[in-house]
């Protein structure tokens, strides 16, 4: 499937690569990328910051209620 438009973003062409459905992902499953926060994931402060947003009704509940995650061929792992 090819981009609708060559200025699209990254997140709308990525978006058109998802699969329609939810599903549940143990977390032992999910790796981080070493690029992506030095591999750290996500700092606790974030998190606390995000919390207090949605209580003070801020940000958007939906906006946080589930994370896209790429399946990355173990083929390309290495690279």
């Amino acid at each position: 499937m090819e981009p609708k438009s060559p200025h699209e973003d990254a997140l709308a062409r990525a978006k058109q690569y998802c699969k329609p459905d939810l599903a549940r992902v143990k977390l032992d499953e999910i790796g981080l990328s070493e690029t992506n926060r030095c591999g750290q994931g996500v700092p606790l402060h974030h998190v606390h910051e995000i919390a207090h947003h949605i209580k003070n009704g801020m940000t958007q509940v939906q906006r946080y209620q589930y994370v896209d995650l790429i399946k990355i061929p173990k083929d390309s792992l290495q690279e």
